[in-house]
């Protein structure tokens, strides 16, 4: 037996034995005096929960995570002013605020990152010249920043986010070429310029996107072997592409988009099993698109949504389980249904729209109530609406699906008016006697790998997007979304 695996039993075995003691009233105490070996049962704990975690088994990584942290309260309890022992504390405490933030319960994960940031705080107050107490502080103030600002709390999270920053500058400044501090910074930078660019303050974000990539070209040229630093290059790379696109800079946008999308097909030449990478690849290719569809160049637009979609089908194929995997081929399979019908071509954009109808249909026959996948089967009868797919049905069915989410509440305020508009084009489309169009081509064979069936088990929730891994359609996608395109009644 692998020795991990043997720590990974025997904590599973001791947090099962300290459980049972807890509730017979003799606590940790009784299994073993020797405090010593309670740490390394704990450090063991977090160890087989972030192997939990990586592998997206949450609830094991909560139990596993848990156990730590009953150990690390019970140590403090013990000797509550030995650091070493607090900051473990801290470390369990996130933790378990890590696993409440990808399963979505928020206010859970802030009580635990304020829990844990105030630990990181006093130790920091208390040991000021120690660094690593400084770099645990500016962790837990950038991951309490990011659940505040997933809770609207935008100015609290700025703050932290910018205290973060100021002390691994700092931090940098003791030691300039030290590659830990240096990518503190961009990560700081980074998070700083997601705030701004969410507030359309486009040219600070740029400003601090500018930094990180500075910061991460420098540590990609100092380590071009290592796969996290050429990795998070490519990040930096995409992350300054998506605010020169805000900001009508589209050209060095596609400059940097194609860098990114040269170093992301190199890494996946080397490690082609890597899903991770498959994702990335796929991003960029999402992300030229949608620059040149606004640029009114459809064809081109569609060439690398077609390239997307063929990762799409890949990581689905991989995760046909994964609600984050059919929702990123739905908006793959969107595009280019949106290419088709921006170049007046209906009938080519009519089986892509199926198609994204049968994803979306799939997912809320298991999650009913979904507001998310509700809405997408709207767009979807939408979208076949439009591009003429007998109007009369879609447009009812359109009108329909939006009343019916209305009534079970599910329906976004800002969505209502469109129940208005779709009755509206329904008695147009009757009026004028629209049928389907005739001489609609069969399903194109890039659709004919991509699974629409029914998922076998309930969908476990997503992380929120942190730096380098995905988390279900990207920002600008779901912006992209959002703006419907409602064809309006002439």
């Amino acid at each position: 037996m692998r020795l991990v695996d043997r720590r990974a039993l025997r904590s599973r075995l001791v947090a099962v034995a300290l459980g049972a003691l807890c509730v017979l009233g003799a606590g940790p105490a009784a299994l073993a005096q020797d405090v010593n070996s309670q740490r390394q049962i704990m450090i063991d704990h977090v160890s087989a929960g972030d192997r939990h975690e990586d592998a997206r088994r949450y609830e094991q990584a909560m139990a596993s995570f848990q156990a730590s942290l009953r150990i690390a309260r019970w140590l403090v309890a013990k000797d509550a002013n030995r650091a070493t022992w607090q900051r473990d504390l801290g470390i369990s405490i996130v933790r378990v605020g890590n696993i409440h933030r990808v399963r979505r319960r928020t206010q859970a994960a802030l009580e635990a990152y304020q829990e844990g940031l105030d630990i990181a705080t006093r130790l920091a107050e208390r040991n000021p010249d120690k660094d690593q107490w400084q770099r645990d502080l500016a962790l837990y103030q950038t991951k309490l920043g990011d659940v505040l600002a997933q809770l609207g709390r935008f100015k609290r999270a700025l703050s932290l986010q910018r205290q973060s920053l100021a002390i691994a500058e700092r931090l940098v400044g003791q030691d300039p070429n030290n590659a830990i501090y240096l990518a503190d910074v961009l990560v700081a930078n980074e998070r700083i310029g997601n705030e701004m660019l969410r507030i359309k303050q486009t040219s600070k974000a740029i400003e601090h996107y500018g930094e990180s990539l500075r910061i991460a070209e420098q540590l990609y040229n100092r380590f071009p072997d290592r796969y996290q630093r050429r990795r998070g290059y490519t990040i930096s790379l995409v992350k300054m592409a998506e605010a020169q696109t805000q900001a009508g800079r589209r050209d060095e946008a596609i400059v940097n988009l194609r860098k990114s999308l040269d170093l992301r097909r190199a890494l996946r030449r080397e490690q082609p099993s890597n899903k991770q990478l498959r994702y990335d690849v796929l991003v960029v290719h999402e992300r030229l698109g949608d620059i040149f569809l606004y640029r009114k160049r459809p064809g081109e637009a569609r060439r690398h949504f077609l390239q997307g979609l063929e990762q799409a089908k890949a990581l689905l194929q991989a995760e046909p389980n994964s609600i984050a995997r059919r929702a990123t081929a739905f908006i793959t399979v969107q595009r280019i249904a949106k290419s088709y019908r921006n170049e007046g071509n209906r009938r080519y954009a009519i089986p892509y729209s199926r198609k994204a109808l049968k994803l979306a249909q799939t997912v809320v026959e298991r999650r009913p109530d979904d507001r998310t996948w509700e809405r997408r089967v709207m767009l979807a009868y939408w979208a076949l609406a439009r591009a003429k797919d007998d109007p009369v049905r879609r447009w009812r069915e359109a009108r329909d699906q939006l009343q019916s989410m209305q009534q079970r509440g599910i329906l976004q305020q800002k969505d209502v008016r469109f129940i208005d508009i779709a009755s509206r084009n329904l008695a147009l489309a009757q009026q004028r006697g629209e049928g389907p169009l005739d001489g609609i081509p069969p399903e194109p064979q890039v659709l004919s790998g991509l699974i629409v069936g029914p998922t076998t088990q309930a969908p476990s929730a997503r992380p929120p997007t942190p730096r380098g891994r995905p988390s279900g359609p990207s920002a600008v996608w779901a912006q992209s979304e959002n703006e419907l395109e409602f064809s309006r009644p002439r």
